[in-house]
């Protein structure tokens, strides 16, 4: 994978960089934490990207698919993942006897049409409540349905 190699060759170098100014000040311990946290933000969107186009590049390389799919088009689709969003390459595939339209990867992954939010989001909500007159917040494993 590209991301891979690419934080080797910059992200740690950053990284570095990052603990170092944090050596020589500090007192900036939220921006320490704030640029560590682009760093690796970073890292984790690249490997996402590059996975999600890989599985649609796998679909439309294969043999399997080139024996019932024709290419309609490829565009990039955008998620959203519990670190921000990402991009791949999604293709739009339509079958030879059906001539219906599908986006194998997307299906491969569970992605219904439309969705826009990785599993990852849809399982983490944050669930606001009142108990005996305070406000609380709790972490709660829930799954959002689109409407």
């Amino acid at each position: 994978m590209n991301s891979i190699t690419e934080f080797e060759k910059n992200g740690i170098l950053k990284i570095l960089g990052i603990v170092d100014l944090f050596y020589k000040d500090s007192s900036k311990q939220a921006e320490f934490e704030d640029r560590l946290e682009e760093v690796v933000t970073k890292f984790i969107l690249d490997i996402m990207s590059e996975a999600y186009t890989k599985v649609n590049t796998v679909i439309k390389d294969s043999d399997e698919r080139k024996s019932e799919w024709n290419i309609v088009k490829a565009e990039d689709k955008k998620l959203l993942s519990r670190f921000g969003e990402f991009s791949y390459e999604s293709t739009i595939f339509v079958n030879k006897q059906t001539c219906k339209n599908v986006k194998l990867a997307e299906q491969y992954l569970g992605i219904k049409p439309h969705e826009r939010l990785t599993e990852g989001v849809k399982v983490i909500s944050f669930v606001i409540y009142q108990d005996r007159g305070r406000t609380q917040t709790r972490r709660r494993r829930c799954v959002i349905h689109p409407e």
